[in-house]
């Protein structure tokens, strides 16, 4: 820090043992009831200024997370000037995600994975978000990410060194938020660096199923969590971005979300340019369709120069004011988005939003975000994050079409491993460029993709068109799990995964290559006797084959055509 040196010459105290064991309960994610077994150690050292660093370390069955805890003088404040974390990763090869240049970063963490890239490759300096997923020896797995981020730091992420061939821990960059706020993170008394995590195992499917990130969070700060509903939402931006200032679409999409028994509408950018008495006949609308009104947010001030609007009526001064306008109209959530910095003043932004929100019974979706850092056990209302190059890239990225298949195979792996994702998925049409994953891969999303707010991307004409067995998939297919397990998959080649919403099991898969895969998928894990409802690819991309069948083995083979997939719904006799 600016005043103390927490590295060099620490004299060991002492160290203290414990078998740390509990449950809890998620709102949504991939398991409803999760649970944490492992041991914690905490070394206790002392520097040359007697003050006390304490190093602490919890290991359980999938994998490592430490943290260090300290105090400095509580009536001055001290600044981190720099942690000296480092990961030494050897023969291994990354599915990793590379800042762009660093002057024009923007932690939206949209960028491409990197394909199954050696490390040795990386060239000096290379930037790397988090979560980072790493193929050790071709044999071991791991990931590393960040939990429990609080108000005394700032997000960080990699750095890689050719020289030493480690992975330095790095604060933001000048340039995030506008260049607005401090780099280093400045606090005074006690001090807790967010736990560093690694997940890991002798197969990816114990990455893919772990809970770790949010088993290290906070637990639950919202006491009453009745009013957060989970749920699917109808979104007009991606097939009619200025629908948001014209009440007849708005309308048209309340109506679809009603037919289809989605629980939410999302009403994006520049909604603001409507009249203030037509958004309230819009909302009295939508209510009385018994469908709930979602909101989108600029997060600026001056953290981003981005121009769609409301802006500025969430920063502290006004942010009262409008959640209680919002709270009074029957509006159940709000979108916030470009928040462009992972320093510790826009940290201390999105947990202010959090915090208020649940005080006015608002659930949060964070876009053009951070990754998530299991701030959803601690705020429930937190029902989902962007963080992924998503389904609007077909809006206005050209590369998009040929990236796509490949990326969907990863973020399994990776990005969706770590928290919620809204990846708005599942658009059977084409926008500013098409798409060449076929129909079977694009409903398949709805299961693979885990998001307690799930955005279908799609127009409502496109929807309404669809064939009566695809619409019933679409009206109930849940958002929330019980239980979640891999079934089989290599990141950036397939991903099979199986979910499980009460008696009912979901199980489906996306194929990122050109190649057709057949796959024995096993199912001995299932008790009962089941009805399988099947939605294959046909020989047309954008068709289905539907099927119905009964479970009568403990293996079921799948055909996903090239960028294809499939999805089994499996419900209980």
């Amino acid at each position: 820090t600016s005043k103390y040196n927490f590295c060099d010459e620490l004299k060991y105290i002492n160290s203290q043992r414990k078998e740390i064991e509990f449950e809890y309960d998620l709102l949504h994610g991939k398991k409803s009831k999760a649970k944490y077994k492992g041991n914690e150690l905490v070394l206790t050292f002392e520097n040359n200024n007697n003050k006390k660093l304490d190093f602490i370390c919890r290991v359980s069955n999938d994998g490592v997370a430490f943290r260090y805890e300290f105090q400095t003088e509580s009536t001055s404040t001290d600044t981190i000037l720099q942690e000296y974390t480092e990961f030494n990763i050897f023969n291994a090869n990354g599915f990793i995600q590379p800042y762009p240049q660093p002057s024009q970063y923007e932690p939206g963490y949209e960028n491409p994975y990197l394909n199954n890239f050696p490390v040795d490759s990386l060239k000096d300096k290379s930037q790397i978000a988090f979560p980072a997923l790493f193929n050790v020896d071709e044999k071991h797995w791991l990931l590393l990410s960040e939990s429990d981020l609080g108000r005394t730091y700032c997000g960080s992420h990699l750095l890689y060194n050719k020289e030493s061939k480690k992975f330095e821990t790095e604060f933001p960059n000048e340039g995030e938020g506008n260049s607005t706020g401090i780099v280093t993170p400045v606090n005074s008394g006690s001090w807790k660096t967010p736990w560093r995590v690694i997940i890991f195992g002798d197969e990816i499917g114990n990455i893919v199923e772990s809970t770790l990130v949010t088993d290290l969070a906070e637990e639950n700060k919202i006491e009453n969590t009745d009013w957060i509903k989970p749920g699917r939402a109808a979104w007009s931006w991606w097939a009619e971005s200025d629908s948001p200032k014209q009440p007849d679409r708005l309308r048209a999409y309340i109506d679809l979300a009603y037919e289809l028994e989605w629980e939410y509408f999302l009403i994006d950018a520049n909604w603001n340019f409507m009249h203030a008495d037509t958004l309230d006949a819009i909302i009295e609308y939508a209510n009385s369709k018994k469908v709930g009104i979602l909101l989108w947010y600029n997060s600026g001030g001056e953290n981003n120069y981005v121009t769609e609007a409301p802006r500025d009526r969430l920063l502290s001064g006004s942010r009262e004011k409008e959640f209680n306008w919002l709270s009074s109209h029957g509006v159940k959530g709000i979108k916030v988005d470009f928040f462009q910095s992972d320093k510790q003043n826009i940290i201390n932004h999105y947990l202010d939003i959090l915090v208020d929100a649940a005080k006015h019974k608002l659930m949060v979706n964070f876009h053009g975000c951070t990754i998530p850092r299991g701030w959803e056990r601690t705020y429930p209302n937190l029902l989902t994050m962007e963080s992924v190059r998503g389904e609007e890239n077909y809006k206005f990225n050209k590369l998009y079409t040929k990236e796509a298949p490949v990326q969907n195979t990863i973020i399994p792996f990776t990005r969706n491993v770590i928290g919620s994702m809204d990846f708005t998925p599942v658009a059977f049409s084409n926008s500013t460029y098409p798409h060449i994953t076929t129909n079977a891969h694009e409903l398949a999303q709805a299961v693979i993709f885990e998001s307690g707010l799930q955005h279908f991307a799609d127009s409502e004409a496109t929807y309404r068109k669809l064939p009566g067995d695809i619409k019933k998939f679409l009206k109930e297919v849940p958002v929330v799990w019980d239980d979640t397990k891999f079934i089989d998959g290599f990141p950036g080649k397939y991903v099979i995964l199986a979910r499980r919403n009460g008696k009912e099991w979901y199980i489906a898969g996306i194929n990122g290559t050109d190649n057709t895969i057949k796959i024995n998928v096993d199912v001995s894990f299932l008790n009962g006797d089941f009805v399988i409802q099947k939605f294959n690819d046909s020989h047309d991309a954008a068709k289905w084959l539907v099927e119905k069948d009964e479970l009568s083995t403990n293996k079921i083979q799948a055909i996903m055509s090239a960028y294809g997939g499939f999805v089994y719904k499996l419900k209980l006799q």
